[in-house]
């Protein structure tokens, strides 16, 4: 694996959690990358009212309704 050998990565996950990553919760992973962005011209203090606020407005939205039924019901969330 030349980009190993090159020192470009550190480590290759298995194909299953790219999968993951490429089906998982996208609203959820957008949000939190916009609060990360967000975290560097905020206060600490500012940074927590916003992820409150974003924490409540996300609660509707479909991948957390997917996520808490699949879990009530015992089964994997269909994030697709």
């Amino acid at each position: 694996m030349a980009a190993a050998s090159a020192a470009l990565v550190t480590s290759i996950a298995p194909s299953s959690r790219a999968v993951a990553a490429v089906t998982g919760p996208m609203q959820a992973m957008g949000e939190t990358k916009r609060l990360l962005a967000a975290a560097d011209n905020l206060t600490a203090e500012e940074q927590l009212e916003l992820e409150s606020k974003r924490n409540r407005d996300s609660g509707n939205t479909g991948d957390a309704v997917e996520g808490i039924t699949a879990f009530l019901e015992g089964r994997e969330p269909d994030f697709a």
